[in-house]
């Protein structure tokens, strides 16, 4: 779990890293974003699939499916999550979740309880 929450840092250091002088700010800026965005969305989905697999009706309505429908809607409903995560999250609380890991952790945990019913109701009918 730690090597997760390092990821946006890691993502930041590297956009530093790999922008010149001549760089514009702006695509800086961006490409920094997109980079913290991708790693917040897979920390946001691998909480997910924590949550998932700890919630009750979850845990009672795969016990009828097979492994590969289970696989199949765990991978639907936390891509959903992460998807709406990463579409809700804003530059200030990537910024924030980069330098502040109880910031991260918190934000990571918001976003999927934010989202994890509605798209659970999304793909387990």
């Amino acid at each position: 779990m730690k090597k997760l929450l390092l990821i946006p840092a890691f993502a930041m250091a590297l956009t530093a890293c790999a922008t010149g002088n001549n760089a514009d700010p702006n695509a800086t800026i961006n490409t920094g974003y997109n980079l913290g965005k991708t790693a917040f969305r897979i920390a946001v989905n691998n909480k997910c699939q924590t949550e998932l697999n700890k919630n009750k009706i979850w845990n009672i309505a795969k016990k009828g499916l097979t492994t590969t429908k289970q696989n199949q809607i765990q991978s639907n409903v936390c891509g959903c999550v992460g998807q709406k995560a990463s579409e809700d999250v804003t530059i200030d609380q990537l910024t924030m979740a980069a330098i502040d890991t109880n910031a991260r952790g918190v934000l990571v945990a918001d976003m999927v309880t934010h989202s994890l019913s509605e798209c659970y109701k999304e793909f387990v009918k």
